[in-house]
Parts: structure tokens; sequence; C-alpha cells
């Protein structure tokens, strides 16, 4: 059965980024939910064109029975396994473009969520917490190394706990300065979501100093 099969696969992507989000294996069970994803919402589902009120962007949406799931922005989101697929060999290969990456990104994300909305339509967490793993395997990967939820930081010269989603420390001899960049999992992504994939999943990862914390 469909909704087994993309269940299984979200377990096991939650299951590898819990052991090791920065790692290959991880990356590779998240892109095998989203093609699981895709393909249900292909061959199961019907598309829906939707009107738009925002000008200069097109929306549509994906439904199975009397159950539709939250519009996808036409300019990003690519039903098709196939065209995923070879995106994400040219992320991999390091030869993506910047609109190459917002599709895919965006795509991936929004996919899993998607499906999880149309068959399991009570589970509000499943794609809050897809979404936080893929995010956090962005950031993990494009860094070399793993999240973690607390970081202390010098402030004006007290030691104060931080307690964030994800916290990247990339090292250094000194810490961050207070304010620095930090990574607030902001749960599953709706239509504003390709801004979301090309510059805040993306642009913060490039390092501001020889040490600090993201």
């Amino acid at each position: 059965m469909t909704a087994d099969l993309i269940q299984n696969a979200y377990k096991e992507a939650k299951r590898l980024c819990r052991v090791d989000l920065k790692s290959n294996d991880a990356g590779r069970a998240i892109l095998q939910l989203a093609l699981k994803s895709l393909t249900f919402l292909i061959n199961e589902c019907q598309q829906l064109d939707l009107v738009s009120c925002v000008s200069g962007k097109e929306y549509f949406s994906f439904r199975k029975d009397n159950v539709v799931a939250r519009p996808a922005n036409k300019g990003f989101f690519l039903p098709c396994p196939d065209a995923i697929s070879r995106l994400w060999e040219t992320w991999q290969a390091e030869t993506i473009t910047t609109v190459e990456f917002g599709q895919l990104t965006y795509t991936v994300a929004l996919a899993p969520c998607l499906a999880l909305e149309i068959f399991d339509r009570q589970n509000k967490k499943g794609p809050a917490t897809f979404f936080e793993c893929y995010v956090g395997h962005l950031f993990a990967q494009a860094l070399g190394v793993n999240p973690t939820k607390r970081a202390r930081l010098p402030v004006h010269g007290q030691d104060i706990l931080m307690t964030m989603d994800f916290l990247m420390d990339i090292g250094g001899e000194e810490s961050a300065p207070a304010g620095e960049d930090v990574f607030q999992g902001a749960g599953s992504p709706g239509v504003g979501a390709p801004a979301a994939s090309q510059r805040s999943l993306w642009e913060p990862c490039v390092p501001r100093n020889n040490g600090a914390i993201f």
C-alpha cells in the first residue's frame, strides 16, 4: 500500500537523521521519501489549479477523494521524480544553479508534507518533523557538523546557556558574538517557502568569521 511505503520511508529518514544528520545516508533517505511522495501525488491524486491573488505567482495543489493538500508554487515545485533525482545528483556534484537549487529544495521539502496531509490528515507533527530534518541536513552537510540544542556563549562577561532547535558550532578560537545566526526550526513549509528554500536555507551557511555558531 502506498501509504505504508511513504510512512516507512518517513520513519527511515527520521531515524537516519537522528543517527547522523549530516550523513549521505540521511540525505538519501530524505530523497527517497520525497520521490515516493511525488510518485503518490502524480499517480494517485488529482492536480488542481488554484486562483492566485499574488501577482506573478501561480499555485496548484493535489486532491484525493475529498482531501486537498496545501498549495504549491508552480515556479518552484517540480512534480517529476526523475527531474528531482537529476537535480539531486547535480547538487551533489556542486554544479547546480541557484534556480535549480530553489526548485530542488522546495520540492523535496514540500512533497512529503503534501502526501502526508492527504493520507494522514490528522498527523500535524509529521510534516513539521520532516521539514526540520531536511533543513537540518542541508545545514549540517554544508558545515560538516551535526547540530546541538544547547550551547554556552559569553555575553557581557557572563556564560549564557542558549537552547534552540538547531545550533551549529563550526569551532574557532573565539566564540561567536551575541546575536550571531542560529537556526530555529520553523515547522513545515507553506506557500511562502521558495524564499526559504533559496536564501534562508543556504546563504547563512557561509561562515562569517573563524568561529561561529549558526
